[in-house]
């Protein structure tokens, strides 16, 4: 099939499994879309793809900017082919949005409501250390430094190891 050298580089470039699905599926859509060999794919074709994106299906701009960067991967490593669309400035604008945060006074209802110290536990890591879901389940006992208020974050998104503060 088309997309094994596909796979193959992405596997060797030690992309998550879930980056690997994503740009498998887009460019397996953009082939769909236009019908065509991924060998006869024109700069029109990707742009009429992601227009159809943006307003046909109404993703998002961050889905579409996903989807240019799955297309833009695949033709540059592995078909070896340039686009100048896909080499210029022209992912669609991502929204610039303020994150929505809990008050102080939500953060200590919540905490108060759970009564398993464990559950308790992870619910304030998480807050004050701005942890993720994955990280604090993947927290060990070494990755702790009481001594300088010092968390180890191992292998968190984009498999980076961070340090975060201990509140």
């Amino acid at each position: 099939m088309f997309f094994d050298a596909l796979k193959r580089e992405l596997k060797i470039c030690n992309f998550s499994q879930k980056t690997v699905e994503s740009y498998l599926y887009y460019n397996h859509d953009l082939l769909n879309f236009c019908k065509k060999d991924p060998r006869l794919v024109t700069e029109l074709d990707i742009k009429a793809y992601i227009n159809y994106l943006l307003n046909k299906r109404q993703v998002s701009a961050v889905t579409a900017r996903l989807a240019l960067s799955a297309i833009k991967f695949y033709y540059l490593k592995v078909q070896k082919r340039r686009f100048n669309y896909l080499f210029k400035n022209n992912m669609p604008k991502k929204p610039k949005r303020l994150p929505v945060v809990l008050s102080k006074d939500e953060v200590v209802r919540l905490l108060n409501v759970v009564y398993n110290p464990r559950h308790k536990l992870i619910l304030s890591l998480m807050y004050s250390a701005g942890l993720r879901v994955s990280e604090v389940v993947k927290l060990k006992v070494e990755d702790v430094d009481f001594g300088n208020k010092i968390l180890w974050v191992r292998e968190g998104k984009g498999k980076k190891d961070r340090q975060t503060i201990i509140s």
